[in-house]
């Protein structure tokens, strides 16, 4: 995966909404003027047990455990596991840190 080809996704903290997806080839103009209001979350490169794509500030659940996908150390891990173990197990995403964080309570 090239770097122009790399997907994100951003959460806006003023408006409480989630962008649609976009590559760093799209016009960020948008982005750029808004910035201090905005988080971006990198695409991961895997899907879930569904097929949904799965981001960083995503949170995985299996019905029995809950992880949060973070970007550490050069990679995606979720509670020091490697997210391609996780995906490849019977997890699925089930919301994100910004618009769910209740979901991690419920661990």
């Amino acid at each position: 995966m090239n770097m122009e080809s790399i997907k994100f996704r951003a959460w806006n903290h003023d408006t409480k909404k989630m962008s649609k997806t976009f590559t760093l080839m799209d016009n960020l103009e948008w982005y750029q003027d808004e910035a201090p209001c905005y988080n971006l979350m990198r695409f991961t490169g895997l899907l879930d047990r569904l097929g949904k794509e799965i981001y960083e500030g995503d949170i995985l659940g299996n019905g029995v455990s809950k992880f949060e996908v973070e970007y550490r150390e050069g990679m995606f891990v979720c509670e020091y596991n490697n997210v391609a173990h996780i995906a490849r197990g019977n997890f699925e995403v089930t919301g994100n840190i910004y618009e769910n964080p209740e979901l991690l309570k419920e661990k």
